[in-house]
């Protein structure tokens, strides 16, 4: 049995903003461990590109937050909560 979900409008991402949002994670994944930093981040990006394209998703929603997913995985927090602290500074920083 498939669930079908409704697709909402599309969003668009500019080149400057994808570079903002790459500035940003590079800054904050710097102090994660090192399973967490930059390179599991793209490589995340890529397959979260791949999975949208096999499942018809939003691209760019995918890749924004493949970017932005592991943005609290750091020392200070110890990796506890990461997902629900990533998603707050995530909303802050997106909402500027």
């Amino acid at each position: 049995m498939r669930i079908r979900i409704k697709r909402r409008e599309k969003m668009i991402l500019k080149r400057a903003q994808l570079r903002k949002i790459k500035e940003f994670v590079k800054r904050k994944v710097e102090s994660n461990d090192l399973w967490h930093q930059l390179h599991h981040i793209k490589q995340t990006v890529k397959l979260s590109i791949a999975l949208a394209k096999k499942e018809k998703a939003d691209i760019n929603k995918c890749v924004v937050a493949a970017w932005l997913h592991d943005i609290e995985k750091n020392e200070e927090n110890n990796g506890k909560n990461h997902g629900t602290k990533g998603a707050e500074v995530a909303e802050i920083f997106l909402r500027k």
